[in-house]
Parts: C-alpha cells; sequence; structure tokens
C-alpha cells in the first residue's frame, strides 16, 4: 500500500543518543559494535565498548574534570567516538573540533568555546599545522590513543 504507514515493524522511541546507546548495549552485549581496522584487526562488543565507556569517563572524572567542556578533535576513529560518548555519558559538554579546519580557526575554536581540556589523537601531537593549538597552555591535554584508555582503565 503506498503512502499507508504500517506498524510492521517494532519501534522504540528515545529522549537522546545516550539512551539509544545504552538500548544498544542491553540488548546486543555480545554483538560486535565496532571493529577496528589496523595490523591486528580488533572486534568491540557493545559489552566491551560499555566497560571502555565507563572506564575512560571514571578516568576523565579523576582528573577534575566533572561537569567541564571537553574538546575533542582527530579523525573518524573509534578512539574519537569512545572519548565523545564518554563525556556525552554525563561527564561534562563535549565540543568537536573539525580537524579539517586551520590551525588558527581550531585555536580560535578552542578559545571561544572555553573549554577546559583537549582530547586529540596522537597524529597530531607533532604536525606543524597544529602546533599552535596543541602548544595552548591554558588547557589540560589528553591524547585519545589506545594506550591512554589502557593506562586509564585503573579508574574502573
Amino acid at each position: 500500500m503506498i503512502g499507508v504507514t504500517s506498524n510492521l515493524y517494532e519501534s522504540k522511541e528515545y529522549s537522546d543518543i545516550r539512551e539509544v546507546i545504552k538500548d544498544g548495549i542491553n540488548r546486543y552485549p555480545d554483538c560486535v559494535a565496532f571493529t577496528i581496522k589496523n595490523k591486528e584487526g580488533k572486534d568491540i562488543t557493545y559489552a566491551e565498548f560499555e566497560k571502555e565507556i565507563n572506564s575512560l569517563g571514571t578516568g576523565l572524572l579523576k582528573l577534575g574534570l566533572k561537569d567541564k567542556k571537553i574538546a575533542i578533535i582527530g579523525p573518524n576513529s573509534y578512539e574519537w567516538v569512545l572519548s565523545y560518548i564518554s563525556v556525552l555519558f554525563g561527564i561534562g559538554i563535549v565540543v568537536p573540533l573539525d580537524k579539517g579546519l586551520p590551525a588558527q580557526e581550531i585555536e580560535d575554536s578552542i578559545i571561544r568555546s572555553d573549554a577546559d581540556a583537549l582530547i586529540f589523537d596522537p597524529i597530531y601531537r607533532y604536525n606543524r599545522r597544529y602546533k599552535t593549538k596543541i602548544n595552548y597552555k591554558s588547557k589540560r591535554i589528553y591524547l585519545y590513543e589506545r594506550s591512554w584508555i589502557k593506562r586509564n582503565k585503573q579508574y574502573s
């Protein structure tokens, strides 16, 4: 039937993205949520994703970032998503920055947003284009590489 809406599929309403993610975690804990495509190639289940969200979130809390503005910059990656969602899940306010902006615009965005911390991909650490931004002195700066996330599991 064209133009007629029917209830062919069960649907659920969510109030925000946190509910969507929590529902996925609860309904599909052993299903693959992400596949990291690198040398090792690793699948991450929803249950593992939840543990890493909680671990990173707790680590950020221990660093004193509760209710703070946290800027995140980097290429599309699992670590970027994990950082974004961890902040979103009750830590503070996430300020996503476009990695394609010129260095001066990134620095201006950090200043305008009044971000208290910056989480970034390690590929930007020594990149001349981002040197000014990365050395922005009044901000706490964290790399979101896997080793940092693993080190902060001590907080979970």
